[in-house]
């Protein structure tokens, strides 16, 4: 074969190398992605998963998927779009929770390749490269992401799908923002109409899955002051661009500022710390994020984080902030050569703008890095990959190293997370203050034994001598113990909780453990425990700061009335009552004072009762039809009890 053409083959080679690469890199990052994460789609359902998604076994009626969509509780949005995705599974469940599961999956490569993609606009936009290293660099800090085991009690835990559906949407509307770049030299006016056009159009579909995704034109704004800036690109219309990015930023730091209560100080009686104390604990959390998405831990990702506790002193928040300004400061210093450090800081901050801040949410949970993160994963990546030439295999092949550990962490997770008991046992065993992992474990085992409760006892019993201040775990452990025991030994438990009941955690599953602990007195089958006795610890919870307010407040008012009902108090069965419903309305709260109407044969005030309960404003429009039908059987049945009772 002559000279030239052994160079046209070699060139010819090259290329379809080149070319056989990049499509084969990425598949074969799919299919580990999801080779790994089918691992775990056997495992739980979660308690988020039980509260949100138990009305998909109900859905028989137009009426009744209204009702699933538009009244949900999980925000303010009620995230109808999150929801709605959920009705394909709706026959079987939640045998279904499987094949839900690996829909997340999906959701999740997606969302991988549009991060690889906008990880690929913004070298380009930034030119600091070539085409083929930025498309090299792009795919290494998807792979990084997609194999990042701090995301997978997102993917795993099924109602998380809010976040990565959210994400889906506010991916498409910014990759969008970015690639509308390429128009504004030659046609600002369009270029501007598209990005702010899809950018306001997916994010409104983002937040209506999740209220998180009013962040992304705060990402878009990250990107136009530290990769749009330094690349110089076309002028035209970026002051409107920025104005209105800039508004939305203020808009939402107005809003969180308003949700700031007027004492910082004061405790959040549900949640155990204040403002103030929230805010000084954040900044170690997210080194925390950071550090368990850079450097892979098996044992400390997980579902449960409720043992997380507010930092007590300003020591480790000054450290944690002080390290974030000087790691800033630095990014800074480096801008001009290079952003990308900046970059992922900015990235990082933004995506926890809402999660992170003075929202009086739960202190820690590791889906709020899901978009957050990537920002540092193209920064790993983009420096380990232009480092000098003579370096440069040395760092790549330590780069590759380094996201194949992350894949095998991942694929070791998964399998963990696919093995309920495994799992539910590994939880435990690193969470040991954790009641929501004892109580998970301890629901496991119990359906496991068929109903027999002994183990269950055992786990329940050692989170409360780790945790004795977790009422949750003591009242679901005398459940277990009702029936099962000596009676010397449940009158000890009750003491127990009795005596602490003032002063403990307050969480939803102690109050949802009340009613069947109520229905045991009520059929005598937890001797010797009371309907009495049970008034008694009602009144000790209302006595907790933690329970007397909100939702909690409510459901112990009428939990009290329904006791006091039981007991034959009707006085103050009423006096209760009346406390709930200025709290709340709900169809048990009025069921249980049309039956005291009833029982004093007072049908007419019963039926007008009623009709004053049609159309409420507490509920959306979309549900309001169904409320009100519910209305009208209940009348219907007040009438023909009324009926029957004068045949």
């Amino acid at each position: 074969m002559s000279t030239p053409a052994l160079g046209r083959f070699a060139k010819y080679s090259h290329t379809h190398r080149t070319v056989l690469i990049k499509w084969v890199l990425p598949l074969l990052v799919i299919a580990l992605t999801w080779y790994a994460y089918n691992k775990g789609a056997t495992g739980s359902l979660f308690y988020d998963d039980l509260s949100n998604l138990s009305a998909l076994t109900n859905l028989e009626t137009h009426e009744a998927i209204k009702v699933f969509l538009f009244d949900g509780s999980s925000g303010p949005t009620g995230r109808p779009l999150a929801l709605a995705s959920f009705l394909p599974h709706a026959q079987g469940w939640p045998a279904s929770h499987i094949t839900a599961r690996q829909f997340n999956f999906i959701i999740h490569l997606f969302n991988g390749v549009l991060l690889g993609w906008l990880g690929y606009a913004l070298l380009t936009l930034a030119d600091q490269t070539s085409p083929l290293r930025s498309y090299f660099i792009a795919l290494s800090a998807a792979s990084i992401w997609l194999f990042s085991p701090l995301l997978v009690s997102t993917n795993l835990i099924l109602i998380q799908r809010m976040t990565s559906l959210s994400a889906l949407f506010g991916l498409v509307g910014l990759l969008t923002y970015v690639l509308g770049y390429r128009l504004l030299a030659n046609h600002p006016r369009t270029g501007v109409t598209i990005q702010l056009g899809a950018l306001a159009l997916f994010t409104a579909l983002a937040i209506l899955s999740k209220e998180s995704g009013a962040l992304f034109p705060i990402y878009a704004l990250v990107i136009e002051a530290g990769i749009a800036k330094s690349a110089s690109i076309a002028v035209p219309m970026r002051r409107l661009r920025l104005g209105i990015l800039y508004l939305l930023l203020i808009a939402l730091a107005i809003y969180l500022i308003k949700e700031l209560p007027n004492d910082l100080t004061a405790q959040l009686g549900h949640r155990g710390f204040s403002v103030l104390e929230r805010l000084r604990t954040q900044p170690g959390i997210l080194w925390e994020y950071i550090r368990l998405a850079v450097v892979p831990d098996l044992t400390a990702y997980g579902p449960f984080h409720d043992d997380v506790k507010a930092a007590n002193s300003m020591w480790s928040p000054l450290i944690a902030t002080s390290a974030f300004i000087m790691l800033t400061w630095l990014a800074l210093r480096m801008r001009l050569r290079s952003p990308w450090l900046l970059f992922a800081i900015l990235w990082f901050f933004a995506g926890h703008l809402i999660e992170s801040t003075t929202i009086p949410l739960e202190l820690y949970f590791e889906h709020r890095n899901y978009i957050a993160i990537f920002g540092f994963f193209l920064a790993i990546s983009y420096y380990a990959l232009t480092v000098p030439q003579k370096y440069l295999k040395l760092s790549a092949s330590a780069l590759v190293i380094y996201i194949t550990s992350l894949w095998t962490v991942l694929f070791m997770l998964a399998n963990i997370w696919g093995n309920p008991l495994e799992a539910g046992e590994n939880w435990v065993r690193n969470h040991p203050e954790s009641s929501r992992a004892a109580m998970s474990l301890s629901a496991l085992y119990y359906e496991e034994l068929g109903g027999e409760s002994t183990v269950s006892r055992q786990v329940l019993d050692r989170a409360a001598e780790a945790c004795p201040s977790c009422l949750d775990v003591r009242v679901q452990s005398l459940l277990y113990a009702c029936g099962n025991e000596e009676t010397a030994e449940i009158s000890n438990r009750f003491k127990k909780l009795l005596l602490d009941a003032r002063t403990g955690l307050g969480t939803p599953a102690t109050l949802d453990s009340i009613y069947p602990l109520r229905e045991f007195a009520n059929k005598d089958q937890c001797a010797p425990v009371t309907l009495d006795q049970i008034m008694r610890l009602i009144q000790s919870l209302l006595d907790n700061p933690a329970f007397n307010s909100g939702s909690f407040g409510i459901h112990l008012h009428y939990l009290a009335a329904l006791t006091s009902y039981d007991l034959g108090n009707q006085e103050e069965a009423r006096r209760y009552l009346a406390a709930a419903e200025r709290s709340g309305t709900a169809f048990n709260i009025i069921g249980l004072r049309v039956q005291m109407l009833m029982d004093q044969d007072k049908v007419s005030e019963a039926v007008g009762f009623l009709e004053s309960k049609k159309n409420p404003s507490h509920i959306s429009a979309q549900t309001r039809g169904y409320w009100n039908e519910q209305i009208d059987e209940m009348i219907e049945k007040v009438r023909n009890a009324a009926n029957a009772g004068t045949e």
